[in-house]
């Protein structure tokens, strides 16, 4: 049985990269579907790409870039409930420059990034990763529900199974908002493990604040979907569940395809499916690629944005920037 198992054991490191093969294949198919598709009903494509106009353009970037702003207050509640000392300045610039970092293959940039960004201001890298790993977890889990119950509550599916499911993520979110230690024990515990040292612990109100300021992140930056859809004619009532939802299941399901940056694929296919249910597929698919392009530019502006500030910060209170602390 031992031989079994090592032998086992030994095959696994092989598997691991024909794994990330067969995952970037399916993905790049699903994208090239996806524009095939595009490209084949090219006057549709075209047509709705000419519907966006500047105004509605101009209030999904607002809203993705604000959004991005709340998601970095979730991540400072996280911080600051380790016990770390940074100024908000501070806070929003290393969280929205190390977010860039999702934009490469892989998952741990972002991480790495903040860090390193963090710790050349003299806040202790263990916390800064347990801050991300909170973050990261409050974001999956607040993004999985406000999906589900957006897309499922809102009528787009009817029975006991989608009503099943919504209770039971709803009630799961509702117990870790009343108990965080349901999460924080186990998550400090691997940590400490995968580290080495010390478990660091997160306060219970800072947890509770990260899950409600994410849940509040996903329902705004959803809301640049919905001004794109409503721009190519979708009803606006009907369109606020399954674009502020299927933006969050869509990047919930990107996120977790750790080998594509940003999970560019995996979140125009679900993005796509979902809105294709109130859109043409060619309009949903130019919804799904304008709201990719509006979020880049977003949270690069208000990483910019966030940079800049900082060092005004630093200028009026007469203290030198950090060297390094980012761009």
């Amino acid at each position: 049985m031992s031989r079994s198992w090592r032998s086992e054991r030994a095959r696994r490191p092989a598997r691991r990269p024909r794994r990330a093969v067969w995952t970037a294949l399916a993905l790049a198919a699903v994208l090239a579907g996806l524009v095939a598709w595009l490209v084949g009903n090219g006057a549709e494509t075209f047509d709705a790409a000419r519907s966006l106009h500047p105004v509605p353009l101009a209030a999904a970037l607002l809203a993705t870039s604000a959004g991005a702003v709340v998601a970095a207050l979730a991540w400072r509640a996280a911080l600051t409930g380790t016990g770390a000392v940074l100024p908000l300045s501070g806070c929003l610039r290393v969280c929205l420059v190390g977010q860039l970092g999702k934009y490469l293959p892989g998952s741990l940039w972002p991480a790495m990034v903040q860090a390193e960004l963090a710790g050349r201001r003299g806040v202790p890298r263990l916390l800064v990763v347990t801050a991300f790993t909170v973050s990261l977890g409050a974001s999956l889990s607040a993004g999985a529900l406000v999906g589900t119950v957006a897309v499922l509550g809102g009528g787009w599916a009817s029975g006991p199974w989608p009503t099943a499911l919504v209770a039971v993520l709803a009630a799961a979110f509702l117990a870790v908002l009343a108990r965080p230690r349901l999460i924080t024990h186990g998550l400090g515990r691997l940590l400490a493990r995968v580290t080495g040292g010390p478990a660091e612990r997160v306060r219970p109100g800072a947890v509770r604040a990260c899950l409600l300021l994410s849940v509040l992140g996903w329902v705004v930056t959803g809301l640049h979907v919905w001004f794109l859809a409503l721009a190519l004619g979708a009803p606006p009532l009907a369109a606020l569940p399954p674009a502020v939802g299927g933006l969050a299941l869509a990047t919930v399901v990107g996120s977790l395809v750790v080998i594509a940056p940003g999970g560019l694929g995996a979140r125009e296919a679900v993005l796509v499916g979902v809105l294709a249910t109130l859109l043409p597929l060619p309009a949903a698919g130019v919804v799904a690629a304008a709201s990719r392009l509006l979020t880049l530019f977003g949270e690069c502006l208000v990483a910019l944005a966030a940079t800049l500030a900082d060092r005004r910060a630093h200028q009026r209170a007469g203290v030198p920037v950090p060297e390094g602390a980012g761009p």
